[in-house]
């Protein structure tokens, strides 16, 4: 009994912390103490508040770390993040050489569910944060390399050798946690999860565990049995749009709608509702008529050849639909309950416009002959 009273007052802010609509200065210290790798108790410490208040000063250059704010600085965020414009659609460079397919992880990790969410966030990140030795030339190079942030290119372990091994583990862990690295020795992302399959797979474990166990995706499993109303849609559009046009591939999240099975398949759906919750990045988005949009979708389950995929909203009706879906789940059509943001979205948009505005303000003649590089 003891030990249940302990968990329940140890985990209580990280259960408000998690709520969408209520709580929401609980649930802001909450993702910042998450950010901070505190564990919960430390949210009663004393000195929690001056901590969280000296990493949003800090890290995000005044930009709130929560909330939905960053449309407020999107020709800031558009012009910064127009360094990742070349990498932010679909292409067997930037993408893993292995997919989240039953048969790639049969001999590496018991499957239960997809990856689809581990997939998202670190495929995203190393298309925003990831910078490879061979776009830079030999001058610049060797110019980072005696500077405090990218001294580790300066003597370089031989390759394949296992202090190698742990430069490329820690520079990739770096790149999921936030900051831009640059990779030496490979030429993009299918090249290095070539080469270093195990850490990258390790690193989409490791992603996908530390959301898809979180309360936010029990929320996303409660929410499949609503409706999408016009509103909403409406709201989701619009969001859209403006990240969109800050330069930012968002994440979302949509789940198949369960209401559109027959009665004989609705317990079957509910039992197995994880499988149907799908995390990918929305790279385009167009008015084909008044009120209908597609949603053009990177979905990471797929290789690059067959991405980009489409979803269409209809803002009239709230009806949301998937094709892909209406394929493989035939008896549900494709019809979507709930589609929205997952709550790791504004960390990765912020630690992406902190660490590129960093990259910017120390070398800015390299970062604009990046620009000017990828541009070609």
């Amino acid at each position: 009994m003891k030990l249940l009273l302990y968990l329940f007052v140890l985990h209580t802010p990280f259960i408000f912390a998690q709520k969408r609509t209520f709580y929401p200065p609980v649930r802001k210290m909450g993702q910042i103490a998450h950010l901070l790798r505190l564990s919960p108790k430390n949210l009663f410490s004393k000195n929690f508040y001056q901590r969280a208040k000296s990493y949003l000063k800090q890290k995000t250059k005044g930009i709130p770390v929560c909330g939905h704010q960053f449309v407020n600085n999107a020709d800031y965020s558009k012009e910064l993040l127009e360094v990742n414009q070349s990498r932010l659609q679909p292409t067997q460079e930037n993408s893993f050489h292995f997919y989240n397919k039953p048969e790639d992880w049969e001999n590496f990790a018991k499957k239960q569910i997809g990856y689809c969410r581990g997939f998202a966030i670190v495929g995203s990140s190393f298309s925003q944060r990831s910078v490879f030795a061979s776009e830079l030339s030999s001058e610049q190079l060797n110019y980072l390399a005696h500077t405090q942030r990218f001294s580790y290119l300066k003597e370089l372990p031989e390759k394949g050798s296992e202090a190698w091994d742990k430069l490329i583990n820690r520079l990739t862990q770096e790149i999921v946690d936030g900051e831009v690295r640059i990779i030496p020795g490979y030429k993009n992302l299918y090249e290095l999860s070539q080469a270093h399959e195990t850490q990258l797979r390790i690193l989409v474990l490791e992603a996908w565990a530390k959301y898809t166990t979180s309360l936010d995706t029990f929320h996303m499993v409660r929410q499949m049995y609503r409706e999408i109303t016009p509103q909403y849609a409406e709201n989701f559009v619009t969001f859209m749009k403006t990240r969109l046009q800050a330069g930012h591939n968002s994440l979302i999240y949509f789940s198949l709608d369960p209401s559109n099975t027959p009665e004989e398949k609705k317990f079957l759906m509910k039992k197995l509702s994880p499988n149907v919750i799908h995390v990918v990045e929305a790279i385009g988005l167009e008015e084909i008529e008044h009120g209908f949009y597609r949603l053009k979708i990177w979905d990471r389950n797929f290789p690059a050849e067959e991405n980009p995929k489409s979803l269409y909203i209809n803002t009239e009706t709230g009806h949301t639909f998937y094709p892909q879906w209406g394929k493989e789940y035939p008896y549900a059509k494709g019809y979507l309950s709930d589609i929205g943001i997952p709550v790791e979205n504004e960390f990765h948009h912020a630690q992406t416009l902190d660490s590129w505005g960093a990259f910017r303000l120390e070398f800015p003649n390299i970062y604009k002959e990046l620009v000017q590089k990828r541009k070609l």
